[in-house]
């Protein structure tokens, strides 16, 4: 049986978060090497799970979202714009060694990006899941097997 697409979604957002938090965890041990790296997959990743939402989950949720309150299309696209945005800030300062100071007066960013990442997938969650019983189920398996690719290439590394 093929997995839920809300679950394989799921699942990709907690990879996502782990690379954040990798990246954390690199960063206050000045790690800088190890913050880049787990950082670069965190958003090579988070660029192409929404590319596969600008392609297929926008478009396809864009008639079903309500004009107003919760699940607005124009959330998901602005929630994009605010995770593109904290990606390039904080990939603009991890090529830089950092003193403790430095370092400290970073994470703040790292910080807003996880926040952001972590209300984005609240708010997502009930869009997949409305989307998976609404969804033909050849377009619901096209889009589980492009994020099962994107988790299983995380759960690699």
């Amino acid at each position: 049986m093929a997995p839920s697409l809300a679950v394989v979604h799921d699942a990709l957002h907690r990879l996502l978060e782990e690379r954040v938090w990798r990246t954390l965890e690199a960063l206050v041990t000045q790690d800088g090497a190890r913050a880049r790296c787990a950082f670069e997959e965190f958003a090579t990743a988070l660029d192409e799970h929404m590319g596969v939402e600008d392609l297929l989950v926008i478009p396809a949720w864009r008639p079903l979202a309500p004009r107003d309150g919760p699940g607005r299309v124009d959330h998901l696209e602005g929630d994009h714009v605010v995770l593109v945005r904290l990606v390039r800030e904080i990939s603009a300062f991890l090529p830089e060694p950092m003193d403790l100071r430095t370092t400290l007066q970073r994470l703040p960013s790292v910080y807003r990006l996880l926040g952001v990442l972590e209300h984005h997938t609240v708010r997502e969650d009930a869009v997949y899941r409305a989307l998976e019983e609404r969804l033909a189920s050849e377009d619901r398996a096209t889009l589980t097997a492009a994020h099962l690719a994107l988790v299983e290439r995380l759960r690699d590394r």
